[in-house]
């Protein structure tokens, strides 16, 4: 899996996760450090489009109700990864293990996912499997 995490996630967590997803043949990036500081969300969703195999990591709950930007990610063929309410105000320290420890369900979620694809990443911790993004 080649994931990529928005704006709102750090820098230096992507590089962390990055690291940890290369036994796995896969990669991480930060956005905004691939495709600079500011860049708008249709932007770099076009870009991971064209590219292929990526999955996305974003905190931005908003990111499937806007319209313009929830149609770009319908077409895009990628798989989104939404943190869920109750991960904003974690501390640095929480949050990157976090979603550390949800890694192996975002892959096997990855892995059997028909892209588009969203899913809710829970606040907290369950063995089961990722469910599907739901509206409520």
């Amino acid at each position: 899996m080649k994931l990529a995490l928005d704006a709102n996630l750090s820098l230096h967590l992507a590089h962390a996760v990055d690291a940890l997803l290369a036994p796995e043949c896969g990669a991480a990036v930060s956005i905004p450090e691939r495709f600079g500081p500011g860049v708008a969300d249709r932007d770099w969703i076009a870009a991971l489009h064209e590219e292929g195999g990526w999955a996305v990591l974003t905190q931005d709950r908003k990111l499937r109700t806007r319209p313009h930007e929830r149609l770009a990610l319908e077409q895009s063929g990628l798989v989104v990864f939404i943190l869920a309410h109750g991960w904003a105000p974690e501390p640095y320290w929480q949050k990157a293990a976090g979603i550390i420890r949800w890694l192996p369900p975002m892959l096997d979620a990855f892995r059997a996912a028909q892209p588009p694809a969203l899913f809710a990443i829970p606040h907290r911790w369950s063995p089961a499997p990722l469910r599907p993004f739901k509206e409520r």
